[in-house]
This record gives C-alpha cells, structure tokens and sequence, in this order.
C-alpha cells in the first residue's frame, strides 16, 4: 500500500476539558490506525493564543500528528473534524510522497528534537525576560500549560516548566535583593 508521510495541526476549544482532550486524541488516532497509518509522533503543545478571533475563542489548544499514511486518511480526518463540535480548524501537510514509514521514522523523530529544543529556548528567554531584559516580539505568547511529547513508541519528553508562583517568587526573591 501507497503511503504519503503528513503532518497535521488540530485546533480545540480551549474550554474542553482533559477527558474531552483525551477522547478526541484517541478517536483521531484510531482513524489513522484503522486506515493501515502509522502515528509517529505526537504532540500537545497546550493552549495558545490564537492569532485571530475563530468562532469567537481567542484562545485554542493544539494537537499535533505526525503520520505516514494512505491518501484517503486525510478526507477522513476532514470528515471526523465536520462532525466534532470541540475542533474548531485543523491542517494537513503532505511532506512526502510514497514513503515507507520506517524510513521516515527517524527524519520526524529528528523534526521533533528541534521543536523541543526550540520551545525550550523560547521558555529560557521568557525566564530571562520575567528577570528585567527587554522582551521579544516572539515572547508575547505564553502558554499556561506544558507541552507534551511523544514519540511513535510512547516514550514520553515532556518539557519541564516551571510555575507561574515559583517564577513570580523568583522575580520577588530577585528583586529584594536589588534593593539591599
């Protein structure tokens, strides 16, 4: 069988809750599974501001897919996001054509290392932006959640954040000792 290697973005109401979360992340994986796909990475990279009001939500969650598949899965996944009231968009690119699946496993493997290791730079700048340097433009989004990561054998990585309270301690703790 034909498969195509795709990457797919969910957006879902910020407003629905882990089980809900849970549930979809479970049925969309199942799709993909069903139709003879392979998962090879997931991600949930918590609720984000959206760049723009959709469906009156200013904020949203994210899921992320990365599968090798059959052409006819996206149109399914399509189909499942018409009936699901808690998605709100979603999009699919095709990165590859006719890709056997476990040769593209180590490449998406690979992508997922660098959006940890960007997302954790991005984290250390806020940090260092809560302590007095002057914030980035790309600093202006904060997500109130951590994010999530696995790969195709459920191996978690998730990235440690710490707490609003522990970081506004911090800044606290930084600030008193300015002062002496």
């Amino acid at each position: 069988m034909i498969k195509h290697d795709y990457e797919t973005t969910f957006i879902i109401r910020a407003d629905a809750d882990e089980e809900e979360v849970a549930r979809l992340r479970a049925r969309l994986q199942d799709v993909i599974e069903s139709r003879e796909g392979q998962v090879m990475v997931f991600e949930d990279w918590g609720k984000r501001r959206l760049a723009f009001q959709i469906e009156k939500a200013d904020h949203g969650r994210y899921l992320f897919f990365h599968h090798a598949s059959p052409a006819s899965v996206p149109s399914e996944l399509e189909r499942i996001v018409r009936i699901e009231f808690n998605i709100i968009r979603y999009m699919t690119i095709r990165v590859a054509e006719n890709v056997d699946a476990d040769e593209r496993l180590p490449l998406a493997l690979a992508a997922q290392k660098k959006r940890i290791a960007r997302a954790t730079a991005v984290d250390d700048e806020r940090r260092l932006d809560r302590r007095g340097r002057r914030p980035t433009s790309g600093d202006r989004i904060k997500s109130p959640s951590p994010v999530r990561f696995e790969n195709a054998d459920g191996e978690a990585g998730g990235l440690e954040q710490t707490e609003d309270e522990d970081d506004a301690s911090s800044v606290t703790d930084d600030s008193s000792q300015s002062d002496d």
